[in-house]
């Protein structure tokens, strides 16, 4: 009886810890960060609630963006410490038909050339009106940084955000 009790607590033991790690796996999250397809609309959420966009553009065979959306942007999409902000990614090459801010119907790849996207991952800080509020994150290639390079965006984002101003460099940078 105390022979088939161990076996029990360890099966129960084992089932547990698979439990746990499947649960608190990046994997299980993949889902969680939604793709931007009406720019339009989400313009009209940010103005309501005064949050910035972080729009990142990714590619399907992208090692860094997957990387990149493990450790840092799949836990933010559900912490509660970035429900200030919204948070939508884009295929960087994509034939998918997106909405810009203006209400337009065009590709992703279009959105991205817009914006002078040419490299994955790319992260853009936006209001409103689509213009960027906050310096661009280029790449992924100081993991141990990022974290701290993400949040400082942010904060600049969501107090030029409230403050109701785009920096001018980064304004002028879409438009070139």
């Amino acid at each position: 009886m105390k022979y088939t009790q161990q076996i029990v607590s360890r099966k129960t033991l084992l089932f547990t810890a698979i439990l746990l790690a499947a649960l608190l796996s990046p994997a299980t999250w993949a889902d969680s960060l939604q793709r931007g397809t009406d720019f339009s609309q989400l313009a009209k959420d940010m103005s309501a609630n005064t949050q910035p966009l972080i729009l990142v553009f990714d590619a399907e065979h992208c090692h860094y963006c997957a990387r990149l959306q493990a450790d840092h942007l799949d836990p933010m999409s559900v912490s509660e410490d970035y429900q200030h902000v919204l948070l939508r990614s884009l295929e960087f090459e994509g034939d998918t038909v997106v909405t810009d801010f203006d209400g337009q119907v065009i590709t992703a790849r279009e959105f991205s050339r817009r914006y002078r996207v040419r490299l994955t991952p790319t992260l853009l800080f936006l209001n409103a009106e689509g213009e960027e509020i906050a310096e661009r994150l280029l790449g992924y290639n100081t993991p141990e940084l990022y974290g701290a390079y993400l949040d400082r965006a942010i904060e600049r984002a969501v107090a030029r955000m409230r403050s109701g101003t785009a920096s001018a460099a980064e304004t002028a940078n879409r438009s070139q």
